[in-house]
């Protein structure tokens, strides 16, 4: 089946196994999303946001690291 082009938009391939395609589904449904492409791309999105989340929490964790060890040693 030939499909059309949408403006603004770019085709991509993704190969699913069956049992893959009913998780896109049961997602689509559960966040109510309208079609399969605003599964993917929130899924993506949050890919994204949890990479750069847990890239901030761990730049967080060692400035406070250091902040704790400054400290210490200014009470040694």
């Amino acid at each position: 089946m030939v499909r059309t082009k949408i403006p603004g938009t770019y085709r991509i391939e993704i190969l699913l196994t069956p049992e893959g395609h009913s998780r896109l589904k049961m997602i689509k449904k559960q966040l109510g999303l309208r079609n399969q492409n605003e599964v993917i791309e929130a899924l993506l999105l949050h890919g994204i946001d949890k990479e750069k989340r847990e890239g901030t929490l761990a730049e967080e964790i060692a400035e406070n690291v250091l902040l704790i060890l400054e400290r210490l040693e200014q009470l040694a």
